[in-house]
C-alpha cells in the first residue's frame, strides 16, 4: 500500500508552502516523522483539538499556505464540522482534511470512533471535494489531485479492509472493476472490497454484475450513472455509511430528476442504537447484513412473479445456493458454478 504521508512529506519538502497540521490519536508516528523534525515550524502538533487545528489551518491557508489537517474521521467530522463549514468550506480555504480509520475500521474502539457518517456530512458542504480512495492506485490519483486542488478537499482513510484490486483508475472519479449486464454495483473506499467478493458470489449464481469504485464521491461522474440508467441496469449501491446522504440517496434523486427509473438497492450502515462491539467482519454483518444482500439483489434483478419464487441460502460449506419454488415445493436447486458450469437439481433430487 502507498504510504500516503511520505508521499505527502516528499512533496512538502519541495514545496515550502505545504503545511500540516496534526491530531493527537491519528497516527502517532508521524509526529516523531523526519520530516516533522526536521520542519517543526511546517508540521504543527496541536494535542486533542480538532476545532483548533481546522481554524488553524484555515488561517495558514488565507495566507496563501496549502495545508493538510490530519485527525480521526469521526472527530474530524463531527467535533469540527462548525469549523470546518465556516472557516474552510464558506471561505473555500486551501484546506485539505484527511479524516484517518473512517467507516467501521475503529471496529472494537466503540462506535464513538467509528465514522459512519463522515463522508455523506463533508458532501453536504459548499465547495467541499470529497474522496475515498482505496486501493494504492486511487490513493496516488487522489493525493496528486490534491496537491493541484486549490479549495477544500475531504479523504476519507479507511484502513479497515484495504483493497488488493488491480485496475485503471479513471480519472472522472469513479473507476470500472469488472463489467457485466445484469446489474451494477457501486461502492466507495475500502467497502469495495466486499462489494468485489458480493459480485463474485453473484457470479457463482450465474449473474453478470458491473463493479464501480465511486472513489471521487464529490464532484460526482453523474454522466456514467446515466449510461447505466440508459442500459436499464438495476443499480446496487454499497457503502459503509448511513444511509441519509449516501451515495444511494444521490442516485436515486438523479433518477427521479432525469426520469430515469431502474430497480435501485441501497446497502448501508442501518441505523440502531450501536450498543455492540466487535471486529470489523462482525461489525459489518452485524450493520449491513451482507450475507443478506445476495437474495435481495436476485430478488431485485428477477422479483418473484405469481405463484412462482426465488430464494438464496447458504450450503453447509459456505457456497450460495439459489433455490426456486412453486408453492412450498422445491421446483429447482441451483448451487455455485463449478470449473465454469452449474449444478442443476430437479426438485431438490434429480440432478441435470
Amino acid at each position: 500500500m502507498l504510504d500516503v504521508f511520505n508521499f505527502l512529506f516528499e512533496a512538502a519538502e519541495k514545496d515550502e508552502n505545504i503545511y500540516f497540521v496534526y491530531v493527537d490519536g491519528a497516527v502517532t508516528r508521524l509526529f516523531s516523522s523526519e520530516f516533522a523534525l526536521k520542519h517543526p515550524n511546517r508540521f504543527i502538533k496541536v494535542g486533542i483539538a480538532e476545532n483548533n487545528a481546522v481554524s488553524l489551518a484555515a488561517g495558514l491557508a488565507m495566507r496563501g499556505k496549502t495545508v493538510y489537517v490530519i485527525g480521526l474521521a469521526a472527530y474530524m467530522a463531527g467535533r469540527s464540522y462548525e469549523q470546518i463549514r465556516l472557516d474552510v468550506a464558506y471561505n473555500h480555504a486551501n484546506v485539505k482534511i484527511i479524516g484517518f480509520i473512517s467507516g467501521l475500521s475503529s471496529s472494537k474502539a466503540g462506535y464513538s470512533h467509528w465514522a459512519i457518517d463522515d463522508v455523506n456530512l463533508m458532501r453536504m458542504l459548499p465547495n467541499m471535494t470529497v474522496a475515498t480512495p482505496g486501493t494504492e492506485n486511487e490513493w496516488k490519483a487522489v493525493l496528486e489531485r490534491s496537491l493541484k486542488h486549490k479549495g477544500p478537499m475531504y479523504i476519507s482513510y479507511n484502513n479497515g479492509n484495504p483493497m488488493k484490486l488491480s485496475y485503471s483508475v479513471d480519472k472522472s472519479g469513479i473507476s470500472t472493476i469488472m463489467e457485466g449486464s445484469d446489474f451494477a454495483i457501486m461502492s466507495l473506499g475500502s467497502a469495495v472490497n466486499e462489494a468485489n467478493k458480493l459480485a463474485n458470489q453473484m457470479i457463482e449464481l450465474g449473474y453478470s454484475p458491473t463493479l464501480l469504485s465511486c472513489y471521487l464521491p464529490k464532484p460526482f461522474c453523474f454522466e456514467k450513472i446515466e449510461k447505466i440508467l440508459d442500459q436499464k441496469m438495476p443499480i446496487v449501491t454499497f457503502e459503509e455509511q448511513l444511509s441519509s446522504g449516501g451515495v444511494g440517496e444521490m442516485i436515486a434523486s438523479f433518477m427521479a430528476q432525469k426520469r430515469k427509473v431502474v430497480p435501485i438497492l441501497s446497502c448501508h450502515v442501518e441505523e440502531s442504537e450501536f450498543n455492540f462491539i466487535g471486529n470489523i467482519p462482525w461489525l459489518r454483518e452485524k450493520t449491513m447484513h451482507l450475507s443478506q444482500v445476495p437474495a435481495r439483489i436476485v430478488s431485485l434483478i428477477k422479483p418473484s412473479k405469481g405463484i412462482v419464487n426465488v430464494k438464496v441460502s447458504t450450503d453447509k460449506k459456505g457456497h450460495l445456493v439459489q433455490k426456486w419454488y412453486l408453492f412450498h415445493i422445491i421446483l429447482l436447486l441451483k448451487k455455485r458454478r463449478k470449473n465454469g458450469k452449474d449444478k442443476r437439481y430437479l426438485f431438490g433430487l434429480i440432478r441435470f
